[in-house]
C-alpha cells in the first residue's frame, strides 16, 4: 500500500469512528431518531420528493424554490423511493467528509508535507485536528450541501495548484469548477477566479469550456424558473440575502447594493466568526509579499485564493451553526497549505511530539467556533426533535390538515397536507406579501383565508403587531432544549372560530402523546 493510501486510510478511518460517536450520541438522544441539526435539510428533502414525482415545490399545487442549493436536492430525488430518505443527507455528507480528510491526506504526500510512513502518526493527528477546526463533522449532521460544498472547493484550490505547476489540466477540474456554483451560489467566486486563473495561465480551451457550462446551467436554472413564476434567485436566497435581494433589484437597487456591501465589511470586521477567514487571508497574501523570488504562477494562486475569501467577506454571510463559511475556511486552509508547505513539512519531520501537540491545540483553538459546534451538534438535534419534528408529529398524525408555518422543513416533509410557509421559503407569494407588510398590515390574515389554512404554528417574536384580532391563541408548544431553533415557544393559533374545535380536539390526543422534552400547554 502506497504512503498516500496508508495516510488516507488512517484520516478517513479516525474522521469516520468521530462521525458514528456523533450519530449514535443522536439516535440516543432523540430516541431511535436521526436528527439533524437544523431544520432545514428537511426542506432539501421534501422539495427532493416533490421533484421525484416530477413538481418543483414543497406543495404539490405551487411551485417554490426554497433551496439554497441547485443541484443538492435533485441527488435527494433519487432517494425519495426509500422508505429512510432521510438517512441519505447524513450518508452523502459521511463519505464527503471522510473524501475531504482524503485529499488532505493525498495533497500532503504530494506536496511533499509528508515523505514516509513514519511520519504517519504525526500527520494524520493533525489533518484529523484539522477537519475538526473546519467543522467537517458537524457539517455531516447539519445535513445540508456544505459537505459537498467544501469538498468540492478543496479539490478545485488544490489541483488549480498543481495545474499551474505542471501546465496539465485533469478534467476533474473543468467538472468541480462548474459543480461549485451549482452546490452553492457562493461557489460561483471560487469557479469565475480560477476560470481566469486558467485562462492567464494558458489553458483557455479549459477556461472557456468551465465558463460556458456554467453560464449554461445556470441560464437553464434561471429559465426554467421563469417559466415557474419565480424568481431568478431561491426564495431562500432573497430571503435571507440582502446582496442577492437587492442584486436581482437591477439599477434601482444600484446604491442600495453598495451599502449592502459596505455594511458586509463593517459586520465581518466586527464579527469573531469572521476572523479565522481574515487569518487565512492574512497567511496567503503574506506567502509570496514574502519571497524574493516568487514566480508569477505563486502570485497568481494566492491571488485566486485571496479573491475567494475576499469575496466572501463583502458578500457571504456568517454563522448559522458554524456552517455558511465553513467553504471560505477550507479554501483558506487549502491555499495556505500549498503556500506553507515547506514550513508544515519541516514541522512534519522535525517537529517532535510537542510541536506537533502545540500545533493541534493552535488549530482546535482557531477553529473554536467549529469545534464548540461539532459538540454541541447531538443537543441541536435533540432541540430539533423536540420542537420542528413533534410540530411534524402532529401535523400529520393528529392534524391532518393544511397548516401555516414559519418555519418550514419539518412540518412540509411528507406531508400529505398543504402546507404554507409564511416566511416566503415556501411560498414567493407569502415572501412578497411579508417584504411588503408595512404597507400591508392586513397581509397574514388575507394569505391564510386565501388558502384556507385554519391553523398556524408560529415564533410570535417574529411576527410583533402583525398577528391578526380574529386569531385565536389556543396552544403553545416549549422544546427542553434549543440551540439552533431561533425560539424555545411556538404557539398555535386557530385562524377562525370555526376552525378551532378541531385544531383543540387534535391538540389535545397530541398531549397524550407527546414525545419527551417538549411541553405542550392548550388553552382552552
Amino acid at each position: 500500500m502506497t504512503l498516500e493510501r496508508r495516510l488516507g486510510l488512517a484520516v478517513a478511518s479516525a474522521l469516520l469512528l468521530i462521525i458514528v460517536a456523533v450519530g449514535a450520541a443522536i439516535l440516543v438522544l432523540c430516541h431511535g431518531h436521526l436528527i439533524y441539526s437544523l431544520d432545514d435539510p428537511y426542506i432539501s428533502l421534501a422539495l427532493g420528493d416533490q421533484i421525484a414525482q416530477g413538481h418543483y415545490g414543497i406543495n404539490a399545487v405551487e411551485p417554490s424554490s426554497p433551496s439554497s442549493s441547485i443541484l443538492y436536492p435533485f441527488l435527494l430525488a433519487l432517494f425519495a423511493w426509500a422508505p429512510r430518505q432521510d438517512w441519505a443527507p447524513a450518508v452523502i455528507n459521511a463519505l464527503t467528509a471522510c473524501g475531504t480528510a482524503i485529499i488532505f491526506a493525498r495533497e500532503a504526500c504530494r506536496l511533499g508535507i509528508v515523505t514516509s510512513r513514519d511520519q504517519i502518526p504525526a500527520a494524520a493527528t493533525l489533518i484529523v485536528a484539522l477537519c475538526l477546526a473546519i467543522n467537517v463533522v458537524g457539517l455531516v449532521f447539519v445535513g445540508l450541501e456544505h459537505s459537498l460544498h467544501v469538498l468540492t472547493s478543496l479539490y478545485v484550490v488544490f489541483v488549480l495548484a498543481r495545474v499551474l505547476e505542471t501546465g496539465r489540466v485533469p478534467r476533474g477540474l473543468v467538472i468541480a469548477i462548474v459543480l461549485l456554483p451549482l452546490l452553492r451560489f457562493e461557489g460561483l467566486a471560487l469557479a469565475g477566479l480560477a476560470i481566469l486563473a486558467l485562462g492567464i495561465a494558458g489553458h483557455r480551451r479549459a477556461a472557456l469550456i468551465a465558463a460556458l457550462a456554467i453560464v449554461a446551467a445556470l441560464g437553464l436554472y434561471m429559465t426554467a424558473m421563469a417559466k415557474l413564476g419565480l424568481p431568478l434567485l431561491p426564495s431562500s436566497v432573497l430571503v435571507k440575502s440582502d446582496v442577492a435581494r437587492l442584486t436581482t433589484a437591477g439599477a434601482t437597487g444600484f446604491a442600495a447594493l453598495g451599502r449592502g456591501v459596505w455594511a458586509n465589511l463593517t459586520g465581518s470586521l466586527r464579527n469573531p466568526e469572521a476572523y479565522p477567514v481574515f487569518l487565512l487571508l492574512g497567511l496567503v497574501i503574506a506567502r509570496p509579499l514574502l519571497r524574493r523570488d516568487c514566480a508569477g504562477r505563486e502570485w497568481l494562486f494566492a491571488g485566486v485564493v485571496a479573491g475567494a475569501l475576499v469575496a466572501h467577506i463583502l458578500f457571504g454571510a456568517w454563522g448559522w451553526f458554524a456552517r455558511y463559511e465553513a467553504y471560505a475556511v477550507a479554501i483558506g486552509i487549502a491555499g495556505a497549505i500549498v503556500l506553507w508547505r515547506e514550513a508544515i513539512a519541516a514541522l512534519v519531520t522535525r517537529g517532535g511530539v510537542a510541536a506537533i501537540a502545540a500545533s493541534v491545540v493552535a488549530l482546535l483553538f482557531v477553529g473554536q467556533d467549529y469545534v464548540i459546534a461539532e459538540a454541541a451538534t447531538p443537543v441541536a438535534s435533540l432541540g430539533i426533535y423536540e420542537q420542528h419534528y413533534q410540530m411534524h408529529r402532529f401535523a400529520v398524525e393528529f392534524y391532518k390538515r393544511p397548516v401555516g408555518v414559519n418555519d418550514l422543513g419539518w412540518v412540509g416533509y411528507r406531508n400529505p397536507n398543504y402546507v404554507l410557509d409564511l416566511w416566503g421559503l415556501g411560498s414567493e407569494t407569502a415572501r412578497t406579501m411579508r417584504t411588503q407588510a408595512a404597507d400591508d398590515p392586513a397581509w397574514l390574515e388575507r394569505l391564510v383565508a386565501a388558502r384556507g389554512v385554519g391553523l398556524v404554528m408560529i415564533y410570535d417574536q417574529w411576527f410583533v403587531g402583525q398577528i391578526p384580532d380574529t386569531w385565536r391563541r389556543i396552544a403553545t408548544l416549549k422544546a427542553a432544549h434549543r440551540i439552533t431553533a431561533p425560539f424555545d415557544t411556538v404557539s398555535f393559533y386557530a385562524t377562525s372560530t370555526e376552525a378551532a374545535p378541531d385544531a383543540l380536539a387534535a391538540l389535545h390526543e397530541f398531549a397524550r402523546d407527546l414525545g419527551p422534552g417538549t411541553r405542550l400547554t392548550i388553552f382552552d
